[in-house]
């Protein structure tokens, strides 16, 4: 028996709903130009924590409004993922869950001592731009670039 276009449309929409995760934004929203000679396929984009030690880079934010309302993809903002048919990551609305670090300590009941163990997971951090980190100048606070950090505050690179 063959199928029809559509079936094989409902197929592949079926299939790319089973892909959905949610994480943790981690960057700042952020434009991204798809075709380098001009301005027809650019996208908004974060970057995620889906957890397990796993960051998706450059995920395209979908507007949730069809408007261009993208409010609910801001870095800390727990956030859904689904990968589409083509294998891509788009993020599609808010989450009930978010992921970032933790600091875990670990109790000895013989003693009631507790000690600290490593610090899991990763967070989003600013990095102040060169001119008024060498400069001192007003509004160094918060003037950068959202960064992504693990949990012992380390620049986390692609």
């Amino acid at each position: 028996m063959s199928s029809t276009v559509t079936q094989r449309l409902i197929a592949r929409d079926l299939k790319s709903v089973r892909e959905l995760r949610r994480g943790t934004v981690m960057t700042d929203i952020r434009a991204l130009d798809f075709d380098q000679g001009g301005l027809t396929s650019t996208v908004f984009v974060v970057d995620v924590n889906i957890g397990a030690g796993n960051i998706l880079r450059d995920v395209i934010v979908k507007s949730a409004t069809g408007r261009g309302a993208r409010e609910f993809a801001q870095p800390g903002k727990a956030v859904e993922v689904q990968r589409n048919a083509g294998g891509r990551w788009i993020c599609i609305g808010a989450s009930d869950r978010i992921k970032l670090t933790a600091c875990v300590q670990e109790l000895d009941e013989s003693d009631d001592s507790a000690s600290a163990v490593a610090d899991e997971g990763f967070t989003y951090g600013r990095r102040v731009f060169t001119y008024y980190a060498d400069n001192n100048a007003w509004g160094a606070a918060g003037f950068g670039n959202a960064v992504v950090l693990d949990a012992q505050g380390n620049e986390v690179l692609s």
